[in-house]
Protein backbone atom coordinates (compact mmCIF):
# COMPACT_ATOMS: atom_id res chain seq x y z
CA UNK A 1 0.00 0.00 0.00
CA UNK A 2 2.56 2.34 0.80
CA UNK A 3 3.74 1.82 -2.59
CA UNK A 4 0.84 3.27 -3.95
CA UNK A 5 0.39 -0.10 -5.89
CA UNK A 6 -3.22 -0.78 -5.73
CA UNK A 7 -2.87 -4.36 -7.81
CA UNK A 8 -0.39 -5.22 -5.84
CA UNK A 9 -2.27 -4.63 -2.34
CA UNK A 10 -5.52 -5.68 -3.74
CA UNK A 11 -3.50 -8.91 -3.96
CA UNK A 12 -2.58 -9.54 -1.02
CA UNK A 13 -5.61 -8.93 0.99
CA UNK A 14 -8.19 -11.87 2.61
CA UNK A 15 -11.47 -12.16 0.92
CA UNK A 16 -13.14 -10.97 3.81
CA UNK A 17 -11.58 -7.84 3.04
CA UNK A 18 -12.19 -7.45 -0.96
CA UNK A 19 -15.77 -8.56 0.20
CA UNK A 20 -15.99 -5.22 2.31
CA UNK A 21 -14.16 -3.08 -0.30
CA UNK A 22 -16.42 -4.52 -3.46
CA UNK A 23 -14.18 -4.34 -5.58
CA UNK A 24 -10.73 -3.25 -6.94
CA UNK A 25 -11.32 0.30 -8.41
CA UNK A 26 -13.33 0.87 -4.88
CA UNK A 27 -10.25 -0.08 -3.18
CA UNK A 28 -8.02 2.04 -5.38
CA UNK A 29 -10.09 5.29 -4.78
CA UNK A 30 -9.45 4.46 -1.03
CA UNK A 31 -5.80 4.00 -1.08
CA UNK A 32 -5.77 7.00 -3.59
CA UNK A 33 -6.97 8.98 -0.51
CA UNK A 34 -5.77 7.49 2.20
CA UNK A 35 -2.04 8.29 0.68
CA UNK A 36 -2.77 12.03 -0.58
CA UNK A 37 0.21 14.19 0.23
CA UNK A 38 1.77 11.45 2.08
CA UNK A 39 5.31 10.65 1.45
CA UNK A 40 5.60 7.05 3.28
CA UNK A 41 9.05 6.53 4.90
CA UNK A 42 8.68 3.16 6.88
CA UNK A 43 12.02 2.73 8.80
CA UNK A 44 10.85 -0.17 10.92
CA UNK A 45 8.56 -3.30 11.03
CA UNK A 46 8.24 -5.54 13.52
CA UNK A 47 6.24 -9.08 12.88
CA UNK A 48 4.52 -11.49 15.71
CA UNK A 49 3.70 -15.21 14.74
CA UNK A 50 0.85 -16.90 16.75
CA UNK A 51 0.34 -20.30 14.56
CA UNK A 52 -1.95 -18.56 11.26
CA UNK A 53 -2.01 -15.47 12.63
CA UNK A 54 0.61 -12.27 12.45
CA UNK A 55 0.58 -8.91 13.89
CA UNK A 56 2.72 -6.25 11.99
CA UNK A 57 3.81 -2.83 13.39
CA UNK A 58 5.66 -0.27 11.04
CA UNK A 59 7.31 2.92 11.96
CA UNK A 60 6.75 5.42 9.25
CA UNK A 61 8.85 9.07 9.59
CA UNK A 62 6.26 10.29 7.01
CA UNK A 63 5.26 13.30 9.14
CA UNK A 64 1.96 13.21 7.58
CA UNK A 65 1.04 9.60 8.61
CA UNK A 66 -1.79 9.30 10.57
CA UNK A 67 -1.95 8.21 14.04
CA UNK A 68 -3.42 4.59 13.24
CA UNK A 69 -0.21 3.73 11.03
CA UNK A 70 1.30 2.57 14.32
CA UNK A 71 -1.58 0.35 14.92
CA UNK A 72 -0.79 -3.36 14.67
CA UNK A 73 -2.15 -5.31 11.28
CA UNK A 74 -3.39 -8.11 11.20
CA UNK A 75 -2.50 -11.12 8.62
CA UNK A 76 -3.90 -14.44 8.79
CA UNK A 77 -2.33 -17.71 7.07
CA UNK A 78 -5.53 -18.57 4.89
CA UNK A 79 -5.48 -21.32 1.73
CA UNK A 80 -1.66 -21.76 1.76
CA UNK A 81 -0.69 -18.28 1.71
CA UNK A 82 -0.32 -15.15 4.24
CA UNK A 83 -3.23 -12.42 3.55
CA UNK A 84 -3.82 -8.84 4.86
CA UNK A 85 -6.42 -9.18 7.02
CA UNK A 86 -6.87 -5.60 8.99
CA UNK A 87 -10.26 -4.57 7.10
Amino acid sequence: MAARNAEAAWATYSQRCKDIFGSPEVFEMMLEANYQDRNPDIREVTVKVNGSSGQVVTVDEDPAATADSMKPRTWTFIDGRWQYDSC
